[in-house]
C-alpha cells in the first residue's frame, strides 16, 4: 500500500474555478463540483468528483500520488499518465476512463461506468484490481491487473480482446458460464491477461472481440449476405 506522509488537513472547495495546477500539495481531501477541472501533479489523500445538479462535470487527473478518486453523481474523471491511485471508486451513474497510471484497485457500482484503456494494476495484497458490483458496467480493452477480477451484484464486466482461454482451454466470445477459473487472452491493445475471475449474484463477465476483429467479421457478414443475394436472383 502507499504510504503517504502528514499532510495538512484541508477541505477544499471548488466553485467556478477551471483548473488546478498544484504540484507537492500538502491537501487531503479535495471536493470537486466544477466543470473542466484538471489536476497536474497532485499529492492528495482524496479527490471526490461530484455533481449535485446531475449535469456534466469532469475531472481531468494527470499525475500526482492519490490514495482515493471518487466520482458520483453523473460526473466524468479521467486518469492518465504518471497517476498512482491507491484506490478508484465509482458510483452514482458517474464515468471513469483511464487510460494510463499506476493503480491498486478499482470498485465500481450504483449503475457507474468504467473503461479501462491502459494502465497498471500492480499487487498490492488488495480484494481484487476489479470489483464490479450494483449493476454497474466495466470495460477492459488495456491494462494489467496483478490480482482479480470479481464481478457481483448483477454489474457487468466487458473484456474486449482475442485468444481468450479459462483454465487453459480455449472458448469463445460471449458470457462466461462458469463461476470462477483463470481468464487469459490478448486484450485489444495488446496486452497479454491471465487473472482469476469471480462471478457471483446475478452478475456476468462478457467476452468480445477487439474493434479491428468487429471489422473483419463484420466484412465476413456482409461478404455471406451478398453471396446469398446473388444466389437468390440466380435461382
Amino acid at each position: 500500500m502507499f504510504r503517504f506522509g502528514i499532510r495538512l488537513m484541508m477541505v477544499v472547495m471548488f466553485a467556478g474555478i477551471g483548473s488546478l495546477n498544484a504540484y507537492g500539495s500538502l491537501v487531503s481531501y479535495l471536493f470537486i463540483g466544477d466543470t473542466g477541472y484538471t489536476a497536474e501533479g497532485v499529492d492528495m489523500d482524496y479527490i471526490d468528483i461530484y455533481d449535485n445538479d446531475m449535469g456534466s462535470k469532469t475531472a481531468d487527473i494527470y499525475g500526482g500520488l492519490i490514495g482515493t478518486v471518487g466520482s458520483s453523481f453523473s460526473s466524468t474523471v479521467n486518469l492518465y499518465d504518471e497517476c498512482i491511485v491507491e484506490h478508484i471508486r465509482a458510483e452514482d451513474s458517474s464515468m471513469v476512463n483511464i487510460f494510463d497510471g499506476s493503480l491498486a484497485t478499482l470498485t465500481s457500482h450504483d449503475f457507474s461506468r468504467v473503461n479501462i484503456f491502459g494502465g497498471v494494476f500492480d499487487d498490492y495484497d488488495v480484494l481484487a484490481s476489479v470489483y464490479s458490483f450494483d449493476y454497474s458496467h466495466v470495460t477492459i480493452s488495456g491494462g494489467t491487473f496483478a490480482d482479480d477480477l470479481k464481478a457481483s451484484e448483477n454489474s457487468i464486466i466487458t473484456i474486449c480482446g482475442t485468444d481468450f482461454s479459462i483454465d487453459g482451454l480455449s472458448v469463445g466470445y460471449g458470457p462466461i458460464t462458469t463461476a470462477s477459473g483463470i481468464l487469459a487472452g490478448t486484450l485489444a491493445n495488446g496486452e497479454l491477461m491471465s487473472n482469476n475471475f469471480y462471478i457471483s449474484d446475478d452478475a456476468g463477465i462478457f467476452l468480445v472481440p477487439e474493434p479491428g476483429t468487429v471489422f473483419l467479421l463484420g466484412l465476413g457478414g456482409l461478404a455471406l449476405i451478398r453471396k446469398r443475394k446473388f444466389a437468390a436472383g440466380r435461382s
